[in-house]
């Protein structure tokens, strides 16, 4: 696969593991809540850890906060451990023993 093949097969996806062209980008982006930055638009993405580095880009408009996209997506699924609850996931933005990477 060639970076710059789209890899978006829906207009709405829940999340990328590749942003291979723009739209792709532009498929799980979301606009600031600040309006003094017209135009720019970020993508929230995780890497997690304990998945062998995987790397997923979330459609931001669907899931506003990490918590929210991990916890659907990558609690107690192929034999990944589970995510108990928000409080105990927010240690991922402090601790050093985190499980995931967490930016935009």
């Amino acid at each position: 696969m060639r970076p710059s093949e789209c890899q978006a097969e829906s207009e709405d996806p829940d999340y990328l593991l590749v942003l291979g062209c723009e739209s792709d980008f532009e498929s799980v982006a979301v606009a600031p809540s600040d309006s003094s930055l017209p135009g720019a638009l970020s993508v929230k993405f995780l890497v997690d850890r304990v998945d062998d580095s995987a790397l997923y880009f979330q459609n931001s408009n669907t899931y506003a906060i990490h918590y929210d996209f991990a916890s659907t997506h990558l609690s107690a699924v192929d034999n990944l451990p589970a995510i108990v609850d928000q409080a105990a996931f927010n240690t991922n933005y402090t601790s050093a023993q985190r499980r995931f990477y967490l930016g935009a």
